[in-house]
């Protein structure tokens, strides 16, 4: 059964596997303003924490199932590098996530969006801080302490840049 959770968390991590310095373009045509409502720059915001909910539901997925094994005499020795490299994965998709909003955010005056960007922001806040709330769990059994740290400081990043954009609202 543990290890069924194990292999599911990390086929999970096909979604975390970026290439090195990889930033996801978000593509917005000029004119597009979702029915009217919203200016094309806020649709961009929109559109990367859309891009960033897929993401992390996938990275918490696999990351939440690792927490519930609870020990590390329940994850396989064969496994242990591919868990690390899943934590590294992870981190290298976070970074790209925070780097991509801080493009979209950057020098826009968001006070008029109706909502959309701040409901938006708050959920992709629940699920970073639930992450990190599994990386504590994790960092307490997981033996490469350096791959859980640096997924912790990659998602506080993303934090910082969540909290920053809501501010801004």
């Amino acid at each position: 059964m543990r290890f069924s959770i194990l292999l599911s968390a990390l086929a999970a991590s096909a979604l975390a596997t970026p290439a090195v310095n990889y930033a996801r373009p978000v593509e917005v045509k000029r004119g597009f303003n979702l029915g009217g409502i919203t200016s094309p720059d806020v649709a961009q915001v929109t559109g990367v924490l859309a891009n960033a909910f897929g993401s992390l539901t996938g990275i918490n997925g696999a990351v939440g199932s690792l927490n519930s094994l609870g020990s590390i005499g329940n994850v396989p020795g064969d496994l242990l590098a591919d868990t690390t490299l899943l934590l590294q994965n992870s981190q290298l998709e976070i970074l790209s996530i925070a780097d991509s909003l801080n493009n979209a955010v950057n020098g826009l005056n968001l006070n008029s969006q109706l909502g959309v960007v701040s409901s938006s922001a708050q959920i992709v806040t629940a699920q970073v801080q639930q992450l990190l709330n599994d990386l504590t769990g994790i960092g307490n059994f997981y033996p490469d302490t350096a791959a859980v740290t640096n997924l912790q400081d990659a998602a506080g990043s993303l934090l910082g840049s969540l909290n920053h954009l809501q501010a801004s609202i």
